[in-house]
């Protein structure tokens, strides 16, 4: 029984289960206990931040969120866990700010030089005419 208690996967359980019952202040508190034990968890970050948001506590949900940010370790997961937040957003009746949009949107890219050679080499061949 102690061991369950310090470990943060046991509170992360807890909190979702609090979560899916919408019993939100049960939830802060279990992942609270979870964070402690592993702040660097994105998950437990992203649930809080879920957690508070459905409070209405917007400023506390930014903090998580933000936190989640710093931790996502590549392109994909950042990528991941933006739909995620976009979805949450939608769920709760707000529509995300263009800066939280932006990891889910492909920016235009310079072409490579390689690229932009290909497309002049490509724009200076003779266009084959029809034999008549």
């Amino acid at each position: 029984a102690r061991y369950r208690e310090r470990n943060p996967y046991h509170h992360f359980a807890l909190a979702e289960d609090a979560l899916t019952n919408r019993d939100y202040e049960t939830a802060i508190t279990h992942l609270k206990a979870a964070l402690r034990a592993n702040p660097d968890e994105p998950d437990f970050n992203f649930e809080l931040g879920h957690a508070y948001l459905a409070q209405g506590n917007v400023q506390q949900a930014q903090k998580r969120f933000q936190r989640l940010v710093e931790l996502t370790r590549d392109e994909d997961e950042s990528h991941i866990y933006a739909l995620r937040l976009v979805q949450l957003l939608r769920e709760f009746g707000l529509e995300p700010t263009p800066t939280e949009r932006k990891p889910t949107e492909r920016q235009p890219t310079k072409p490579t030089a390689r690229q932009a050679a290909e497309r002049q080499a490509a724009d200076r061949r003779p266009v084959a005419q029809p034999s008549s």
